[in-house]
């Protein structure tokens, strides 16, 4: 994972050569560095470093000094992922309800509202089937391809984590396309879609203060569809 790679670079950055003690941490770029590092070994003791300025002459080499310290470093890492935002380290698994050990859980129902939808419609898990809030019985493949949808869900990336109001506005949350409660395995979900950018959707998850960004495909099979579509 990221947060992998990160942890392996920013434990063992490598010294190539010592600069030694300067006047002015500002001509390395470490007077307000790029990247502090605060490292906490098994034994509770911490070391802190500052990451400053790519160096001149090898890219992959950065300016580094222990935090307070005016002796400088070039050290090499062996990725530049140590300056990503902290979206970039977000699980991208939005919901993985099977596993290679456990079969798919059972859906019992399914609730879909939001302005996706002329109406808020149901389906309920009837004996082999599921009907639907019209009285009509469902189309089963349709409703497998809903909870096959559903099972599993990766997201391509993290676009806002712990997202205030504003946030949750500019990716149409205050509005959403849809807002998808169902009941798996005995438990309670709830996946609202936020607004389309192209060709994908903003998503949350209810319990999980991630906003996420999904292919349109990923959750076609439940965000456009209907209750007259899902009629047997």
């Amino acid at each position: 994972t990221l947060a992998e790679t990160v942890m392996g670079g920013a434990f063992s950055p490598q010294i190539t050569k010592t600069i030694g003690n300067v006047k002015d941490l500002n001509e390395y770029g470490l007077q307000e560095p790029a990247a502090t590092v605060l490292v906490t070994f098994n034994d509770g003791t911490t070391f802190t470093y500052c990451v400053g300025d790519v160096s001149p002459t090898d890219e992959s080499c950065y300016y580094i000094c222990e935090k307070g310290s005016s002796n400088v470093y070039v050290a090499a890492f062996d990725n530049t992922s140590l300056f990503e935002d902290k979206v970039a380290y977000i699980d991208l698994t939005v919901l993985s309800l099977s596993t290679s050990d456990t079969a798919a859980p059972s859906f019992e129902k399914l609730s879909f509202n939001g302005a996706s939808y002329d109406e808020p419609f149901t389906a309920t898990k009837d004996g082999d089937g599921y009907t639907l809030s019209s009285g009509f019985a469902a189309d089963a493949e349709k409703i497998t391809e809903i909870t096959d949808a559903l099972t599993t869900l990766y997201a391509d990336s993290a676009v806002a984590a712990n997202p205030g109001k504003n946030t949750l506005t500019k990716y149409g949350f205050d509005d959403p396309l849809a807002v998808l409660s169902f009941e798996a395995g005995g438990k309670q979900y709830i996946m609202t879609a936020g607004k389309r950018d192209g060709e994908n959707i903003y998503l949350m998850l209810d319990g999980t203060d991630v906003i996420y960004q999904v292919t349109e495909t990923a959750v076609s099979a439940w965000l456009d569809t209907d209750l007259f579509a899902l009629r047997d």
